[in-house]
């Protein structure tokens, strides 16, 4: 059983509390959060019981904690990270890992050095459709066939292009409106539009050179579009930010053309996911609930959580069983982190970014 203290309980502290009650092998061990009535009234509105702490020096004083959730604006990740490593617990980090670099090397080696493990929470790559759409690329490479309608099957021949979008209007729910400061949040393009990045250099690995374009507010780059360079790989492009207004909602989606089909995905639609081979109509695409760490699939819903069930599943049961962290390291995220800056660096310069 892991024992897991949530730093910062906010909007998504309280999810992250409502997986782990889910979890037979975790419960949440305590909460620390300054707003101490507000995270009682929290915990208990989710039928929660666990002491909260101003501090986490108190609450690993005084409680039995195994790993330590990190869910606090991003300019204060980098302090907790590494107080929690060095007190010796394992870390899940929500993302991006840092707003700097060099606080985010600092906090990968000193996991590396302490022996404990540090995991980020992009959680895009244990999406439901995109864990799917992920399995697709491998089969791509592979040469494998994919099962199309009525029984048929087909190769999806070679990936040629990938175009993700992330779209919305700017969060009301963040404590302090802390994502109106560009110096604690750097804009949608480096908290919401880097999932989009990470999950980009997942599925294709770095790419030599990126090139974007976007707007600029006074709390930070809130729309950005970028370009990136694989040489003799698919056309690539991504493209998001908070521009909307606030009541036009929530938008993902992605397209992934291949020389013989085209996946489509989009969570406003009802089916999400659509593959469309040869000459075939589009169809619906399965994409299973996935128990990451088990490969257990369901034809139902394993939770409403979707990935950040998945991503904290496969946090937990990879400590239950002392093996190391190999999705969401620290290390990726580090690189994803880069990435999303060299878009912001090119969106700032109007130049081409090399990132070999």
């Amino acid at each position: 059983m892991q024992k897991v203290a949530i730093v910062g309980f906010g909007f998504m502290g309280q999810i992250h509390a409502q997986v782990y009650a889910q979890l037979a092998n975790a419960e949440v061990g305590g909460v620390v959060d300054t707003r101490l009535e507000e995270g009682k009234a929290a915990l208990s509105k989710l039928g929660l019981d666990a002491p909260v702490h101003e501090n986490l020096s108190s609450l690993l004083d005084s409680a039995e904690i195994d790993a330590v959730d990190v869910c606090l604006p991003t300019d204060l990740h980098h302090p907790v990270v590494l107080e929690a490593i060095g007190a010796g617990r394992h870390v899940f980090c929500e993302k991006p890992i840092s707003t700097s670099t060099t606080k985010a090397e600092e906090m990968v080696h000193a996991a590396r050095d302490a022996g404990v493990e540090l995991m980020v929470g992009h959680c895009i790559r244990f999406w439901p459709e995109y864990l799917a759409i992920t399995e697709a690329v491998a089969a791509s490479r592979a040469g494998r066939e994919v099962a199309g309608a009525n029984g048929s099957s087909v190769t999806l021949g070679k990936l040629v292009s990938l175009n993700l979008q992330r779209f919305g209007g700017r969060p009301s729910y963040t404590i302090d409106s802390w994502i109106d400061d560009e110096e604690r949040c750097h804009g949608a393009a480096l908290d919401m539009h880097i999932h989009d990045t990470d999950y980009l250099l997942h599925l294709l690995g770095k790419p030599d050179a990126v090139f974007s374009r976007g707007v600029r507010e006074k709390a930070g780059w809130n729309y950005i579009s970028s370009n990136f360079v694989y040489p003799d790989g698919p056309v690539v492009s991504t493209e998001g930010g908070w521009l909307l207004p606030p009541k036009w909602g929530f938008r993902m989606t992605l397209k992934a053309v291949f020389e013989h089909a085209a996946i489509d995905f989009d969570n406003t639609r009802d089916p999400t996911l659509t593959l469309t081979l040869g000459d075939e109509a589009p169809a619906p695409m399965p994409y299973p609930r996935i128990a990451a760490a088990t490969g257990a699939e369901s034809d139902g819903n394993i939770s409403d959580l979707g990935g950040y069930y998945n991503e904290l599943e496969y946090f937990v049961a990879r400590l239950e069983g002392g093996k190391p962290i190999e999705t969401n390291t620290g290390a990726q995220a580090l690189e994803s982190l880069r990435t999303a800056l060299a878009e912001i660096e090119s969106a700032a310069t109007g130049k081409v970014v090399s990132l070999t």
